[in-house]
């Protein structure tokens, strides 16, 4: 199990690793990534992986969302952030349509846009957080 001790060591300095690598539907590497795969493979770089529903029957079946709709079955939802806290942001309707990876105590979170991946402070998206969750297999730290 890794504890949050090293996680706000090293969620920051594999973060880094990110910068540069430009967005890409699906992408799933470091030639291009979306959101979805920039956290899957943020968080294989910790020994944490999740299931992938892009390229799955059940991406096909259930659309964009299955990765959202399945997060309790990994991850707990928090109040207060920590490092490798996942980051749900939700559009005007509530609805959750992008997702980060918090990588330290002090708001600092990464993701990926159409401009590529970039860490950037929480409190600018602070009206469009729609929760944190914290992997299970971190809960307790």
């Amino acid at each position: 199990m890794i504890t949050m001790s090293i996680n706000n060591n090293l969620a920051e300095r594999i973060a880094e690793m990110f910068l540069g690598v430009p967005y890409k539907h699906r992408g799933r590497d470091f030639s291009g990534l979306d959101c979805l795969g920039l956290v899957l493979l943020f968080y294989s770089k910790f020994g944490l992986k999740f299931p992938d529903y892009e390229y799955s029957e059940e991406w096909k079946k259930n659309g964009e969302g299955k990765f959202l709709e399945e997060i309790p079955k990994f991850f707990i939802k928090v109040n207060k952030p920590k490092s490798l806290d996942l980051v749900v942001f939700k559009n005007c309707f509530g609805q959750a349509v992008h997702i980060g990876v918090m990588i330290n105590r002090f708001g600092r979170f990464i993701h990926c846009t159409k401009n590529g991946v970039s860490i950037d402070r929480i409190f600018h998206y602070s009206g469009k957080i729609e929760g944190f969750y914290r992997p299970k297999e971190l809960a307790d730290g």
